[in-house]
């Protein structure tokens, strides 16, 4: 039976994430400009405690972990900025600016280390309100870096009419997201925004070497549509969605190979993995780096009808509508 176990007092929780290890929730707190983190190990003495809070930017809204655990990266809607807070001790180590308009949400990608191009970087995809989406690129950063460790700009592809959500592709391992949004006519539509183009293998950004630090630029990286889901310009020429506002997606979990050890951070020593079952994107199969999931079906959730849409991926085919109500959020385990 569901029993209420614990309740836990925020001062104005706004939104909230696992961490991959399993062992920290981490919550916005958005009058406050805070973010606490809670313990839900069950095994720990400090089950269903807060224990930290760090300060953030003003109105803290989405927030999302690095895949590897590395950082939690946090969206400040009042002050248009990223706070960037280390995944190990929990303390804030950056706050980014630049080219972010009231942003709400972000989804993170994996560091790209013998995967996709191999830039050995991590990418993070800023939702601002205006829907447009900014790219952060992560470091090492500085003389002999291969990432700014900054906002590296918006994508021309990257604008889309009253986005709402966005979640990253973990089956893609080039770094890509699905955006929540309308067609141009207001149509309900989900896009894939994914990296299609890059240099191949880390890229220095100081000039020649070890010589002055070049200016943030994505250094002939292209990120494009590949895919649309509803609307009239759907890629796959099927259904319009059972909604125009979309609210929330998410996709099935039923083929996976969450049972294998996440894949560990080569760029940050003093990280704890979890045990079993890490909500971590990629999972070492055997020596070898295998997307944690290959959904199938996608749902979405659309407000202003009620209704969940069940979409076949590949085909764009609507093949079951769920009536739900009042339906405002979607979730499923490797959901940021």
């Amino acid at each position: 039976r569901f029993t209420v176990l614990e309740t836990i007092k925020v001062s104005d929780p706004f939104s909230m994430a696992v961490s991959p290890n399993l062992r920290r929730l981490a919550v916005s707190n958005f009058s406050a400009g805070s973010v606490v983190f809670i313990d839900i190990d069950p095994a720990s003495p400090t089950f269903h405690k807060i224990v930290h809070e760090e300060k953030v930017g003003r109105g803290p809204a989405g927030l999302a972990w690095q895949p590897e655990g590395e950082d939690l990266l946090v969206c400040n809607s009042l002050d248009d900025s990223l706070s960037i807070i280390n995944g190990a001790d929990l303390k804030l180590r950056k706050t980014v600016i630049g080219q972010l308009n009231r942003p709400i949400e972000v989804a993170v990608t994996l560091r790209q280390v013998g995967v996709g191009f191999n830039s050995q970087t991590y990418y993070a995809f800023v939702l601002n309100s205006d829907g447009s989406i900014a790219v952060y690129e992560s470091g090492p950063d500085g003389i002999n870096g291969i990432g700014f460790n900054q906002i590296i700009g918006v994508p021309e592809a990257a604008h889309f009419r009253n986005a709402t959500t966005i979640q990253p592709d973990i089956k893609s391992l080039v770094s890509a997201v699905w955006v929540a949004h309308q067609d141009p006519n207001g149509n309900g539509q989900v896009s894939h925004l994914e990296l299609t183009a890059s240099p191949t293998g880390p890229q220095p950004i100081d000039a020649n070497n070890g010589g002055f630090i070049l200016p943030p630029t994505f250094r002939q990286k292209v990120w494009s549509i590949t895919g649309r889901i509803g609307g009239g310009s759907s890629s796959t020429n099927t259904n319009f969605l059972s909604g125009n506002n979309v609210v929330d997606i998410a996709v099935d979990n039923l083929n996976n190979v969450g049972a294998y050890p996440d894949i560990t951070s080569l760029f940050v020593g003093n990280l704890v993995y979890a045990d079993h079952s890490g909500k971590g994107q990629v999972k070492n199969v055997n020596g070898q780096s295998q997307p944690a999931i290959d959904p199938r079906f996608m749902f979405i959730a659309l407000a202003d009808t009620g209704k969940v849409d069940v979409v076949e991926i590949d085909t764009g085919k609507i093949v079951r509508t769920l009536s739900v109500p009042g339906v405002r959020v979607l979730a499923d385990y490797w959901r940021q």
